[in-house]
C-alpha cells in the first residue's frame, strides 16, 4: 500500500509539472518560452494595433509600442526586401498543402536575424469540385511575422506628418504580420509600394493627440481598406465610411469580423478644472470648478466604435461680489459639491448641493441639476443650462453657465 501510495504521489507530481510546463510553453502565457520570446512582441508592450486590409482578402497587422513608430515604418518596402532575400534559400522546403508560417526577427544588437519556419499540416485533405475540375482547397492562410527589435529612443517633441509635436519614448520593438493566401504573395504586397506608403501615411497622420501623447494609457486600433473608394454619394452611407476607415480607443483583436471587439483598454482619472462666467437671476457672476474625471472604456458595438462613460466629482462656485459700507467689493463664493456623469466626449448631466453659502443670493437648503454641451469635439465651449432650486425647495431659479476650457 506504502509503494502504491509513493507511485501515485510521483505521477502526481509528472502531471503537474507537464501541466505547468504546457502554459509556461503557452503563446498567450507572459512568461512565454524562449522560441516564443525570440520571435513575437510581448503583448504587454502592445499600444497601437492596426489592421490594414490588403487585396485578396490579405491582412497587414502592424502592432506598435508607440505611434512613433510609423515613423520608421515608412521605409517598410526596405524591411520587406531583406525578408524576402533572407527566406529565398527555403522556398522549396515550403511547398505543402497545408498552411506555413514565417517568424523573422531582426535586433539591433546583432548583425544577423533570425528565422524560424512552420508548416502546420491540415487535418484531411480537402478539396473543391467544380464542373469537370478537382482541385485541393487551402482554408488557412500563410502568415509572415516580422518582429523588430531597437534601441530604445528617448526623444521629444517630434513633429508628426499632420504636424501634430508629440513625445517619443521607450520605442524599442514592433512587429508587422502578413496573413495571405500564400506566402510568395508577400512579393506581390511589395511590387504594390504605392498602397503600402499610402496605409502607412495615413494611419500615422489619423492617430488621436491623446494617444500620440501616452499610448499606454490611450491604446489605439485602427481598420483600414484602403480598397474602398470614397465618393460624393458614398459619404452620405455611414457604413461605406466605416467600411474603410474606422478607428478604435483600445486594441482590436486580431481576427474579429463584423462585429470588433476590444482586447485591452485604458481607464483613466484625470484632475480636471475649468473656468467661465455664469448668469444666476439677473446677475452674472464668474465661475470656476475643480475635480476629478474617471473615464471607463466600454466595448464598442459595431455600429458604435468610439463609447466611454465618464463620472465626475468636483466643486464649484459662484463669486458674487457686494459692495460694502466702506466702498470696498467683497467676494462672496457660494461652493457646491457636484457629481455628474457623461457618455462620448460632449454631453454630461449631474446634480450639485450647495455647502457652503454666502450673501443672499441662496437661501437654505439648495440643490442644483445641470446639463454640459460641448459645442465642439475638442475641449473649447461649453454651455451648461441650469435649474437650480433653493429656499428649501420653495423657490426654482433657471440658470446658465458659460466655460472655456
Amino acid at each position: 500500500m506504502k509503494k502504491l501510495m509513493i507511485l501515485a504521489v510521483i505521477v502526481l507530481c509528472t502531471a503537474v509539472t507537464a501541466a505547468a510546463q504546457e502554459k509556461f510553453n503557452s503563446g498567450n502565457n507572459p512568461e512565454r518560452s524562449v522560441y516564443e520570446r525570440s520571435f513575437e512582441m510581448p503583448q504587454q508592450y502592445v499600444n497601437v494595433r492596426d489592421i490594414v486590409i490588403l487585396p485578396n482578402k490579405g491582412k497587414m497587422i502592424i502592432e506598435l509600442n508607440n505611434a512613433a513608430q510609423y515613423e520608421e515604418l515608412q521605409h517598410i518596402d526596405t524591411l520587406l526586401e531583406a525578408v524576402l532575400r533572407n527566406i529565398a534559400f527555403y522556398k522549396d522546403s515550403l511547398e505543402s498543402s497545408g498552411s506555413v508560417r514565417i517568424d523573422y526577427a531582426a535586433d539591433e544588437k546583432y548583425k544577423f536575424s533570425k528565422i524560424r519556419f512552420q508548416i502546420h499540416r491540415p487535418v484531411g485533405a480537402i478539396f473543391m469540385n467544380e464542373p469537370n475540375e478537382i482541385s485541393k482547397l487551402k482554408l488557412e492562410q500563410d502568415s509572415i511575422r516580422i518582429y523588430v527589435k531597437r534601441n530604445p529612443v528617448f526623444e521629444r517633441d517630434v513633429e508628426s506628418g499632420s504636424g501634430f509635436r508629440y513625445n517619443l519614448t521607450h520605442a524599442g520593438m514592433y512587429q508587422v504580420t502578413f496573413c495571405l493566401n500564400s506566402y510568395t504573395d508577400l512579393a506581390s504586397v511589395l511590387a504594390n509600394k504605392g498602397l503600402l506608403h499610402h496605409a502607412i501615411d495615413t494611419l500615422l497622420s489619423t492617430k488621436g493627440k491623446r494617444t500620440l501623447r501616452n499610448p499606454f494609457r490611450r491604446p489605439s486600433s485602427t481598420r483600414f481598406d484602403p480598397s474602398i473608394q470614397e465618393t460624393p454619394d458614398s459619404k452620405k452611407y455611414k457604413n461605406t465610411a466605416l467600411n474603410r476607415f474606422r478607428r478604435f480607443e483600445g486594441l482590436i483583436s486580431y481576427n474579429s469580423e463584423g462585429r470588433w471587439s476590444i482586447t485591452r483598454s485604458s481607464d483613466i482619472v484625470e484632475v480636471t478644472g475649468n473656468v467661465g462666467i455664469g448668469l444666476i437671476r439677473n446677475t452674472f457672476a464668474p465661475y470656476a470648478e475643480v475635480g476629478l474625471d474617471y473615464e471607463r472604456q466600454l466595448k464598442p458595438s459595431w455600429w458604435d466604435n468610439n463609447r466611454n462613460v465618464t463620472w465626475s466629482l468636483f466643486a464649484s462656485s459662484y463669486f458674487f461680489f457686494e459692495k460694502g459700507t466702506d466702498n470696498t467689493y467683497y467676494s462672496k463664493p457660494n461652493w457646491f459639491i457636484n457629481a455628474k456623469v457623461g457618455s462620448g466626449d460632449r454631453y454630461s448631466a449631474g446634480l450639485g448641493y450647495l455647502f457652503d453659502r454666502r450673501g443672499d443670493y441662496f437661501k437654505g437648503t439648495t440643490l442644483k441639476a445641470f446639463m454640459n454641451i460641448r459645442m465642439f469635439k475638442s475641449k473649447g465651449l461649453t454651455l451648461s443650462p441650469e435649474l437650480i432650486i433653493t429656499d428649501d425647495f420653495k423657490q426654482v431659479i433657471p440658470g446658465l453657465t458659460i466655460k472655456v476650457f
